[in-house]
């Protein structure tokens, strides 16, 4: 029976928006309400968790619960320091991905045997050469150096490929995923053939949030694949929504996210553009969800939503000049730049990293 390879663009988006976390040593938010978002069968968090809680971030632990790409993250509540200096925030882009099921001879061999497919994600070899150098990193700030070499019908990956297998336990029936990101830089991570499971659930909440609260260090998990949210949000982003005065019948749109394709997938992924009108505004700079938002009826999204999902269209009079129902498709990730929170802010690969 042919092997089934249970990685999709869901599972890669997963792996996305982990590599998209605040990493340790720098200043975010943490949303008790958005951390039980993860488990829909737990109440929701009292009243006083509703307000972010300023921490900065000390580890963060990459790993696979069950079939989910995960991190666990460790926070430090504490004052936030005096306004840093203006930072770059990666727009959102379009993230390219190959999934290959490890093999006895991939596991064995000093080389990984590339698939025709999965080369057209590397870099075009120069026309005087059949070898160029390859690094691959992972979303916990690893790196191997390959030598990809392309001869005839045969394509490989060599030199570090013996030390990635044995560095991420890579075991057969392993699948292996290759992820292009929008700057040009290569993520490779895994799913294993044994899942281990993991039951974190309401304990965790009622203790994070309790920490959070007093003071003292704890630990999180995020599952990204879960459609909720992050609740550790960076403090620049959470302090630019703040910083907007946020009214009544103000017409609104959800920002863009990542797009994730298949390398053979032709076209873009993304759907419409939410569009909506701000309802009701819940008083307080950081609380979750603190906007009510009556969307247009082409859109199902959740009328409450944090005020870092969405930007002013215009005015309030403008909702009187809206014309369509019909809404436009997301524009081009290849753009020199968006538009976040009256910031232009450029892809990945323009001057700026995630």
């Amino acid at each position: 029976m042919a092997a089934q390879f249970p990685v999709d663009g869901r599972w890669v988006s997963s792996v996305v928006a982990l590599s998209r976390l605040p990493p340790p040593g720098t200043e975010a938010f943490y949303f008790a309400r958005g951390h039980a978002e993860q488990w829909p069968h737990l109440p929701a968090a009292p009243e006083g968790h509703a307000h972010g809680v300023p921490c900065e971030v000390t580890a963060v632990d990459y790993f696979t619960d069950g079939e989910e790409p995960c991190a666990r993250i460790t926070l430090l509540p504490r004052p936030h320091n005096p306004p840093p200096a203006a930072i770059d925030i990666p727009a959102p882009g379009r993230f390219v991905f190959y999934a290959k099921q490890i093999q006895q001879g991939d596991w064995q061999r000093s080389y990984f045997q590339v698939p025709k497919e999965c080369e057209r994600l590397f870099p075009p070899h120069q026309a005087a050469g059949d070898k160029q150098d390859l690094l691959l990193h992972d979303i916990s700030g690893n790196s191997w150096n390959m030598e990809h070499t392309h001869r005839g019908a045969t394509r490989s990956l060599s030199r570090d490929w013996q030390d990635l297998v044995h560095e991420k336990g890579v075991k057969v029936r392993d699948i292996i995923v290759f992820v292009r990101c929008p700057d040009g830089r290569i993520l490779v991570d895994l799913r294993r053939a044994t899942p281990v499971n993991r039951d974190w659930g309401g304990q965790e909440v009622a203790q994070a949030s309790q920490l959070a609260i007093e003071g003292g260090a704890f630990t999180v998990t995020y599952y990204p694949g879960r459609g909720g949210e992050s609740f550790v949000v960076p403090r620049a982003v959470v302090d630019a929504a703040a910083e907007r005065e946020w009214e009544v019948d103000t017409p609104v749109r959800l920002l863009p996210k990542d797009e994730v394709v298949h390398v053979q997938q032709q076209g873009s992924a993304s759907g419409v553009i939410a569009r909506g009108t701000i309802g009701a505004v819940v008083p307080g700079a950081t609380t979750w969800r603190s906007l009510q938002v009556d969307w247009d009826g082409s859109t199902s999204s959740t009328p409450a939503v944090n005020k870092w999902q969405v930007e002013p269209e215009g005015t309030r009079d403008a909702k009187r000049r809206r014309l369509s129902k019909t809404v436009p498709p997301v524009a081009s990730t290849a753009q020199r730049g968006v538009k976040l929170f009256g910031k232009t802010l450029v892809p990945e690969g323009s001057g700026s990293r995630s």
